[in-house]
């Protein structure tokens, strides 16, 4: 009898898949590790993908976002801001930076947001909740104020 094969070297292969599982295991342990909301966005507004630490602190739930677009979720004037920016990112290749302020879980928070050009046809906006520090600054602002009025046994 004869047996005839053919053999094939998959080791480049192999190793390729290996790299790309790492990669990607990277990637979201990078993803996980940052405390910021990441959106993903074709330039029509389509949501593609978001990243978010706590779920619950988003405007809608994460499935919502999905297949949609900003036009469809977002109060009309802040989804015309963020189209404006997507566009602006898209055609300047900078990033474009906004800070807003959005009703989320019955209280009105402020947010700062970076967008950048990504692929062919989307954009990655980064958002953050700024809140906190903004009541600090507010405070900070105040006490400047009174630290410079004169004590009132003196006017």
């Amino acid at each position: 009898k004869k047996v005839f094969g053919v053999i094939h070297d998959i080791t480049r292969r192999k190793v390729a898949e290996i790299a790309q599982r790492e990669s990607e295991a990277q990637k979201r342990a990078l993803l996980n590790a940052i405390p910021d909301v990441i959106f993903t966005n074709r330039l029509n507004g389509e949501y593609l993908s978001v990243s978010a630490p706590n779920p619950s602190d988003l405007y809608v739930p994460v499935k919502d976002f999905l297949q949609r677009k900003v036009t469809d979720i977002l109060p009309k004037p802040l989804a015309t801001l963020f189209m404006k920016a997507f566009a602006q990112a898209w055609d300047s290749n900078e990033t474009q930076e906004l800070q807003y302020e959005l009703k989320v879980g019955g209280h009105v928070r402020q947010f700062e947001a970076r967008v950048v050009r990504s692929t062919v046809d989307t954009v990655i906006t980064i958002v953050r909740d700024i809140t906190a520090r903004k009541q600090v600054d507010d405070k900070l602002r105040k006490l400047s104020y009174l630290s410079e009025q004169p004590p009132l046994g003196l006017l």
